[in-house]
Formats: structure tokens, C-alpha cells, sequence
């Protein structure tokens, strides 16, 4: 599991004294086991530890994205969310390409003889059941638009 991994690195990091990767993952671990907990005091499932996963991703784009925009190109803050994104993105599944995702939705337009914008919610159910966690949600939108 996603959680387990996070953990041995956290402890890992804690052990190195490792003063900026210790405290990120702590906060993350943190967050992530949080989730289990407050439902039942059950452990947290791969799938929710990825949608914490990509919501520091998402924070860490929309701060570079803030910071470039306020034309405050501050390093370090930039530096941070780089260094960020670079960490949680080594707890995610391999993610499908846009050529890999277009494929796949292609194959579950054919397949299942989908053929108008009202069949859109049926594509994405179909993706999320076979892929859950492995694409990016915005993306597969716009391909499944192209091919409807």
C-alpha cells in the first residue's frame, strides 16, 4: 500500500535528520492516515492517499502559478514547490500518457458503442473503474470530448 511506503520514508527521513523531507512527509503521512481514522478508525485506502497525494501536487502548481503571476519570482518558494511535487509524485502510480489515455478511451468508446456527449459520464465510469489513479481527470475530459 501507497501509506505503508509513505511511512517507512517519513521514519527514514526522521532518522536522517533530514530537516526539510522529515517534516513534509510527516505532514503528509499525517493527513493521509487522518482519512482512515475519522472513518471508522479504518486504514486508509490507495485510492484516497492518491487524491490526498494529487491535491499537494494541484497546491503546489497553483503557488507557482501565484508567484509567476505576481511577477514575485521568488526562488525559494518556488524551489518548495518543485521540491514538493518532486517527492509526492514518487508515491503515485505511473500515469497514463496523453497518446496512453487517448487509447484507452478510444477503446472503451469502440467497445462499448458509445457515440454522443450524453454517453460522456458512462466513458468516464468506465475509465475511472479500469484506471482509477493513473490520469489526470481534466485531460481524459477534453479526449473523451475530441472523440464523442
Amino acid at each position: 500500500m501507497i501509506v505503508d511506503k509513505l511511512k517507512q520514508d517519513q521514519l527514514q527521513a526522521r532518522k536522517d535528520r533530514d530537516a526539510v523531507l522529515a517534516p513534509f512527509l510527516t505532514t503528509v503521512y499525517a493527513e493521509v492516515i487522518t482519512i482512515g481514522k475519522n472513518d471508522g478508525n479504518r486504514e486508509t485506502t490507495d485510492q484516497e492517499t492518491i487524491a490526498v497525494l494529487k491535491k499537494y501536487i494541484k497546491r503546489a502548481e497553483e503557488m507557482k502559478t501565484i508567484l509567476a503571476d505576481s511577477g514575485l519570482m521568488i526562488g525559494k518558494e518556488i524551489a518548495a514547490a518543485n521540491f514538493e511535487i518532486k517527492v509526492i509524485k514518487r508515491y503515485l502510480p505511473k500515469q497514463l500518457s496523453e497518446a496512453e489515455l487517448t487509447a484507452v478511451i478510444a477503446q472503451i468508446i469502440e467497445a462499448r458503442e458509445f457515440s454522443t456527449m450524453k454517453d460522456m459520464g458512462k466513458v468516464m465510469q468506465a475509465l475511472k473503474a479500469m484506471y482509477d489513479g493513473t490520469y489526470d481527470g481534466a485531460t481524459a475530459s477534453d479526449v473523451v470530448r475530441r472523440l464523442l
